[in-house]
């Protein structure tokens, strides 16, 4: 009987320490590097003017692109024209607009 005593004894004592041991994470899981690189796309697409622009860093799921944009500059101009120059000279044209939001870019 004492033995049957001293294991339930043992049982509500460890029962009552794992219980007492639980607790709710409240921690912060900080942003991946891509989370911060669209917030950081999102800031700068409000921020965008016509001018003359060039690539400083471009990651791509993951893997770090920007040596595919040496020497390539974006000018954006005002009246929603694109010229891209590419490294060796090469232009291409397009077309640029924020939408009303100015939180994209088409």
């Amino acid at each position: 009987m004492k033995a049957t005593n001293a294991i339930m004894a043992v049982l509500v004592v460890l029962t009552g320490l794992f219980f007492a041991s639980c607790s709710k994470d409240n921690s912060v899981v900080p942003a991946s590097a891509d989370e911060q690189v669209s917030t950081v796309v999102d800031v700068a697409m409000k921020q965008v003017s016509p001018g003359i622009y060039k690539i400083q860093k471009f990651i791509d799921t993951g893997g770090n692109e920007t040596a595919q944009f040496n020497g390539y500059t974006f000018n954006f101009m005002a009246n929603g024209v694109l010229k891209v120059t590419t490294g060796n000279g090469q232009v291409f044209t397009g077309s640029w607009n924020l939408n009303a939001a100015e939180t994209m870019m088409t």
